[in-house]
């Protein structure tokens, strides 16, 4: 993944995890933090353990590996349609990686990602091999589940994968589907050609993403701010919601706007995610100083030792 989408991924998380803690308190108090478990005959068994109703078998993966080393990177489409690289082109054989998702939606019980094999940084310009299935999260609200998804590769190029949940620490299970039937290495040079023909465009592309990600990142932070009025009361936030209005219409347009008006915009989005951080970080303060603050904190040291 490049540097400018890492950065937001860790920002988001950074400006989400006040807002996240205020969450954690309210679901504690409400018995609703950590899914409730229902007796089925002499075992107990969480809801969202069910096992997956597909009756169809794994797919078998066979990535293309020359010289015991993968012949192009491989990796997967996250948020935008960028394609996050897992595997580097000439990693050796056999390789492991890990990669950490969330959920999109609240009580969200599965997620679905395309995994690719290419050089483009836009996952749909690559060759799809295959979709990634991952069921059984425990239901919680959106951003609060802690994916993660072990890669490996055999010395052959077989792809094998595990999920677990790291928060609710429960075993997830994940399964791959509709492979390609594209003959993998004689695409590899084809792949190749079509990066260098792209990169220019491919460059505008992700310039447009990047500045599209991070205002949707603050966008949604706010959002979640505007509908905690107990701790951020509406008022307060009139002047970030007026600013994210005007952003939003503006970003409307962000596919075609010029070199010159996309740097003007990313300043407006810099600006905006300054004056939220301000905001986030005095309320922060305040929320960490108070009973529920060292309570939740509490809370959650318990829940994750």
């Amino acid at each position: 993944m490049r540097a400018p989408l890492i950065a937001v991924y860790l920002l988001a998380l950074l400006l989400f995890a006040i807002v996240a803690a205020i969450h954690f308190y309210r679901l504690h108090q409400k018995g609703q933090l950590f899914p409730k478990k229902e007796k089925t005959g002499s075992s107990t068994k969480s809801k969202a353990q069910e096992p997956s109703q597909e009756p169809l078998e794994p797919a078998v993966i066979k990535l293309p590996v020359i010289n015991g080393a993968l012949a192009a990177p491989v990796g997967l489409e996250v948020y935008g349609g960028a394609f996050s690289t897992l595997f580097e082109e000439k990693t050796k054989t056999p390789a492991k990686q890990t990669f950490t998702f969330s959920t999109g939606a609240d009580n969200q019980p599965h997620i679905e990602v395309d995994l690719f094999i290419g050089y483009r940084p836009i996952a749909q310009k690559n060759l799809r091999l295959c979709k990634l299935k991952i069921t059984g999260i425990p239901p919680a609200s959106r951003g609060i589940p802690q994916i993660e998804i072990q890669f490996a590769i055999a010395k052959d190029g077989v792809l094998s994968l595990s999920a677990d949940e790291k928060l609710f620490k429960v075993p997830l299970t994940a399964r791959l589907s509709q492979p390609t039937k594209e003959d993998l290495l004689g695409k590899i040079e084809e792949l190749k050609d079509d990066a260098i023909r792209s990169e220019e465009s491919d460059f505008q592309h992700i310039k447009r993403l990047d500045v599209e990600l991070k205002a949707n990142q603050n966008f949604y932070l706010l959002n979640n701010l505007l509908n905690d009025a107990g701790w951020f009361p509406p008022s307060s936030l009139k002047a970030l919601k007026t600013r994210m209005t005007e952003l939003s219409n503006s970003l409307a347009n962000i596919r075609t706007i010029s070199d010159g008006e996309l740097e003007a915009l990313s300043a407006e989005v810099d600006s905006f995610e300054e004056g939220l951080q301000v905001h986030i970080d005095e309320k922060a303060i305040e929320f960490a100083n108070s009973a529920v603050g060292k309570e939740t904190a509490k809370l959650l040291v318990k829940k994750l030792s």
